[in-house]
């Protein structure tokens, strides 16, 4: 069973009555929601990242039925959720104060079983027969290995480098197979060609953890844009140097 820790100065804590007051709503409303919220993320996010929660999404964990963005921006502004810069998303404020109690007694209780199984297993433990060498917990050794080669491959082709770490949580959170990882491919080299993604240096393509969250792979291709039109006729009325610049740009062409 999975608990949080609370302490009395919840009851008055500042940054709840700040949120009560731009929601218009009581205190102990705002803890409900608040509370709530907490033991959601406790199951369903332990590190308290909101890394793929939409806006909509948080509002439904904190139960609250009112407009999702108007809770999300007061949270916010209340200091209860904070901007995580370093994943792009947003995050529980001083999680691990809260949630850390709960984390340190897993890994007591982890410690104990562990303890009792070495305690009431045989002194000797057989060895591998020879004609069973390998034994089962070789393999996901050999997944991990798989897993890491294509995430290898992925981040060798995207071409924004940001939050490697994040991008890796990202990429075995999809399950990423062979044949997705082809589709991925596929989907970065024609999105490498969009003006999105090579205009101002690159500077709009998405963070590769956004991009995996998201699943940016299945966007549908955009299209070229038509160059612009001009209007003048090259047999009876030529264009003068600076047209022809204009025009040999942007179709592409090397200017004479």
């Amino acid at each position: 069973m999975a608990w949080i820790e609370a302490h009395d100065s919840l009851l008055n804590h500042r940054k709840i009555a700040r949120l009560a007051r731009i929601l218009g709503i009581t205190k102990v409303t705002a803890r409900g929601h608040m509370l709530t919220l907490w033991l959601n993320v406790l199951g369903q996010s332990p590190d308290g990242l909101f890394l793929s929660w939409d806006s909509p999404e948080i509002a439904e964990a904190a139960e609250w039925t009112g407009d999702a963005q108007v809770f999300v921006d007061a949270a916010v502004q209340s200091g209860l959720i904070d901007t995580n810069d370093q994943y792009e998303c947003l995050q529980l404020h001083d999680w691990m104060d809260y949630a850390g109690s709960l984390k340190a007694a897993k890994q007591k209780r982890l410690q104990r079983e562990r303890a009792k199984v070495s305690t009431d297993s045989p002194k000797t433990v057989p060895g591998p027969s020879p004609e069973c060498p390998v034994g089962p917990t070789d393999r996901p050794t050999d997944q991990t290995n798989t897993t890491s080669d294509l995430f290898d491959r992925f981040w060798k082709s995207y071409p924004r480098k940001t939050a490697k770490d994040a991008a890796r949580k990202a990429f075995q959170k999809r399950k990423v197979t062979e044949d997705l990882l082809g589709k991925m491919l596929e989907a970065i080299a024609t999105q490498k060609t969009t003006e999105q993604w090579t205009k101002d240096g690159g500077k709009f393509i998405p963070h590769p953890a956004t991009w995996l969250n998201a699943g940016r792979w299945q966007d549908e291709p955009t299209q070229v844009a038509k160059p612009t039109e001009f209007n003048f006729d090259l047999v009876t009325h030529p264009a003068t140097e600076a047209e022809e610049r204009e025009l040999c740009e942007r179709m592409g062409w090397p200017y004479p």
